[in-house]
């Protein structure tokens, strides 16, 4: 998840839009969520 979060930061960086979308079977995309919002907030 932390090439993603240094993708995710790049775009808005760039002014972009960026959206998330997680296929967790099991509930876990919420955690998911937050844990890629941490990383790319560790980026600013």
């Amino acid at each position: 998840m932390h090439d993603q979060a240094e993708q995710i930061h790049d775009y808005i960086q760039e002014g972009k839009d960026v959206y998330a979308y997680f296929n967790n079977t099991m509930g876990a995309a919420f955690v998911n969520a937050q844990t890629l919002q941490q990383l790319v907030a560790e980026r600013s």
